[in-house]
């Protein structure tokens, strides 16, 4: 669908993340239409610092596991509390 069209940004921006010394957590839906999950995979090989999270889900993974993502945020959030 869109996937050819969007991975070239999507590529772009993640290797401008691979420079950061930000803690960084990635939730990716499994089902998305237009973003595979290689997309996922692809920021814990080039920031392996990263927190990421595959979730059984489509693009709309905040409607549909709102529970699950906000349980990952507060934790995530509360391990880099700056201290």
């Amino acid at each position: 669908m869109t996937t050819e069209r969007t991975w070239p940004r999507i590529r772009h921006g993640r290797v401008g993340c691979a420079n950061t010394r930000h803690p960084m957590l990635v939730l990716w839906g499994k089902y998305a239409p237009s973003f595979a999950v290689a997309g996922a995979t692809a920021y814990q090989r080039d920031v392996p610092e990263a927190e990421v999270h595959v979730l059984e889900a489509d693009h709309f993974a905040l409607d549909e596991k709102v529970d699950e993502i906000a349980d990952l945020i507060r934790t995530f959030l509360a391990n880099h509390r700056s201290k």
